[in-house]
């Protein structure tokens, strides 16, 4: 398990590899990021072929799967030509040809416009070396805790032994001698009533069963609004055109301004401009 991370975090740390395209094919069977201004961009059968130098037959290339169900526009190669991109993939040889092919545009970052000069051979980015995992510390031993000391048992006190009654006083063996007297009638014996027998407990009626209520009527399962694609087309057109119309907003003024450092904010308009390609393309097909 550990030898799987750390060959994740390696494809991970090669993936983030930023090369030119001049160098693309010393990274043969590597995932790595190749940058450069797309030359020319066409067509073939369903793919979409970039390529940085199209006057020679051994340049890196990159192929672009279309698939069938897609929201590429139809002409996706005027979203790429003339933009600086940078494209992330494997790179592999074919007919002495370095190639990488991608099976969609989100791998394709447009990073600026292509009128920078090429850089010169070899002098990319080395590669970053794969990242290695950090060694896993050995968990700490568990604390054990002393046991508690507990006080000794205190003995129980003697048990108070029990008072001592004095002995009742002897009767006296002296009796008085008899009187001649008329003995006291005795009193009448009480008379004594039973208790009363305890009340009945009170009678409890079951409640009554509840009414029948009416079935509720089922309300139909609401299908979901279907969405006309020319209106979600028009909707994004809008959002890119609001994105370019602020890029381009913020190029005019530092032109006006004179201020010599305006290529950053062209190369921010060329994604902008992109996007409003893509959507104006779709506007045309889903709003007849």
């Amino acid at each position: 398990m550990c030898a799987a991370w750390i060959a994740a975090v390696s494809v991970l740390a090669r993936g983030e590899t930023v090369v030119p395209w001049q160098s693309a094919g010393m990274y043969d069977g590597d995932i790595v990021t190749v940058e450069g201004d797309v030359v020319r961009a066409h067509l073939e059968a369903d793919t979409c072929v970039l390529e940085f130098a199209p006057d020679s037959p051994t340049a890196f290339r990159v192929v672009l799967l279309v698939p069938l169900i897609t929201d590429l526009p139809r002409q996706p190669q005027r979203l790429y030509e003339g933009k600086r991109v940078r494209v992330t993939g494997k790179i592999h040889t074919w007919k002495g040809r370095p190639e990488m092919i991608v099976r969609g545009p989100d791998v394709i970052e447009v990073v600026g416009v292509g009128t920078a000069p090429p850089p010169q051979p070899g002098a990319g980015t080395p590669p970053t070396p794969p990242a290695t995992a950090a060694p896993r510390g050995r968990p700490a031993p568990p604390t054990t805790l002393p046991p508690a000391t507990l006080p000794p048992p205190t003995a129980p006190s003697p048990s108070t032994p029990p008072a001592t009654l004095p002995p009742p006083p002897a009767p006296s063996s002296t009796l008085p001698p008899p009187q001649a007297t008329t003995p006291a009638p005795l009193p009448p014996p009480s008379t004594t009533l039973p208790p009363p027998p305890p009340p009945a407990p009170p009678t409890t009626l079951p409640p009554p069963p509840p009414a029948a209520s009416e079935p509720e009527e089922e309300e139909p399962p609401r299908l979901p609004q279907r969405i006309d694609p020319c209106v979600a087309a028009r909707e994004r057109w809008q959002r890119a055109a609001g994105a370019a119309d602020a890029r381009a907003g913020d190029l005019s003024r530092c032109l006006r301004a004179g201020a010599y450092h305006c290529r950053p904010l062209a190369a921010a308009l060329a994604p902008a401009l992109s996007e409003l390609e893509w959507a104006e393309q779709q506007v045309e097909a889903a709003c007849p």
